[in-house]
């Protein structure tokens, strides 16, 4: 009888730390299905633009030059969010939560930069970056489908799960419209630009949460942003983070919860 209990426990000890997960719906960060072709991105910049920008600054525009000269600008939103581990300028989540139009974001930046001590080359990079990210059709245009994720998304339905998209999106129709054979597989979506709420604050779950009337404990958020999976920790919630450049790490992290692709 002892060896027989000494093996059952060997046993019980291999078994993955799944007991307690009931996980019914997933709630994809918009993040991980979706990211920027950079080829395309540096298209609405121009090459010849990008190497002057690179002479005069010494490296390649980049975002966090973006967020950097934008710090300073007066918004209308409190809400704090972030992108790639930065966090975004304020008149952003004006923008991704739809409390300015795009046009008036566009001219208040613009009549910004003239007061700051930039070069031209930093003025116009910096503008055809931000004229990019303002029109919604720019935007989808830049954005391509990670690898893998569709046929995961499909054996996920397959499998019984709602799935749910989620995120900091100003005007998602637009993605609609470029990858429509995406978003069939999403029982719904809960985008800022339509909530007017920003992820990673409180209240944005909370909403998402009571509006599909999913248990918190039977919800499963997956993230790339790593300041996103830390809050939503925080509150308490179902998390997996996992690396965008490893499809392992999220058919693991998946499996820690007892879902199996």
């Amino acid at each position: 009888m002892k060896k027989f209990c000494l093996v059952l426990f060997s046993l019980v000890a291999l078994v993955p730390a799944t007991y307690g997960y009931q996980i019914t719906a997933l709630f994809f960060d918009v993040e991980s299905i979706f990211q920027t072709d950079s080829m395309r991105a540096s298209g609405y910049v121009g090459k010849i633009n990008s190497l002057r920008y690179l002479s005069h600054v010494g490296h390649l525009p980049c975002q966090e030059d973006l967020f950097k000269q934008l710090k300073g600008v007066k918004a209308q939103s409190t809400q704090v969010t972030y992108n790639n581990n930065l966090e975004m300028p304020l008149i952003f989540s004006d923008w991704l939560a739809l409390l300015q139009p795009s046009s008036k974001i566009k001219d208040t930046i613009q009549r910004y930069f003239t007061n700051k001590n930039l070069s031209d080359i930093e003025v116009k990079v910096l503008l055809a970056v931000v004229s990019m990210m303002l029109t919604p059709q720019h935007l989808a245009d830049t954005q391509k489908v990670r690898s893998k994720m569709e046929q995961t998304l499909q054996m996920l339905k397959q499998k019984g799960y709602k799935l749910y998209l989620v995120g900091n999106w100003a005007h998602i129709s637009s993605m609609k419209s470029e990858f429509p054979e995406i978003f069939r597989y999403f029982n719904g979506t809960f985008m800022s630009g339509d909530i007017h709420l920003l992820k990673p604050s409180a209240e944005y779950y909370q909403y998402v949460l009571q509006t599909t009337g999913i248990n918190p404990s039977q919800a499963l958020w997956i993230e790339v942003e790593s300041k996103f999976k830390s809050k939503a920790q925080q509150y308490g919630y179902n998390v997996l983070g996992y690396s965008s450049d490893d499809y392992r790490s999220l058919v693991n992290g998946l499996r820690q919860f007892g879902i199996t692709i």
